[in-house]
């Protein structure tokens, strides 16, 4: 077997464990949240496990470091455009609206303001819900 061989071996064995370790963690994660958005707490299926501390900056894949999300509300969150406080109460990146607004891309507000100031649907158990200090760092490194 030659060097590029083993690589791709390599390669192939680190995207198949990236994938089963992801949906580990997405199962875990919507179960928790009972397969419901956190912010807007609809069930249709069509929601994303985020991390709230991204993994690129250190944030474990466990439930904790979780929160269901539908994939708007994903994305705002991902881009700092929302966050949460670590009291789990949904917030708007002021700084970050501003931004859109000034390219002409801050259509679309109307779907979040609703939940704006309320505190997200946690899931029951509190060993599940959201680590006060994974939000902190989060919103440090998001700069918010």
């Amino acid at each position: 077997i030659g060097q590029t061989q083993i690589q791709e071996r390599s390669r192939i064995l680190r995207e198949l464990e990236q994938y089963t370790r992801d949906a580990h963690f997405r199962e875990r994660v919507c179960q928790a949240y009972g397969y419901r958005c956190a912010i807007t707490g609809k069930q249709l299926s069509l929601i994303d496990a985020a991390h709230i501390l991204p993994v690129s900056a250190g944030g474990p894949d466990e439930v904790r470091n979780g929160i269901c999300l539908s994939p708007t509300m994903h994305r705002a969150f991902d881009n700092a455009l929302i966050f949460l406080d670590t009291d789990c109460i949904l917030r708007l990146n002021e700084k970050k609206l501003e931004a859109l607004e000034a390219q002409n891309r801050g259509r679309g507000m109307d779907q979040i303001k609703p939940y704006l100031g309320d505190q997200i649907h946690l899931p029951d158990r509190e060993e599940n819900q959201p680590h006060p200090d994974y939000i902190r760092e989060a919103n440090e490194r998001r700069l918010i």
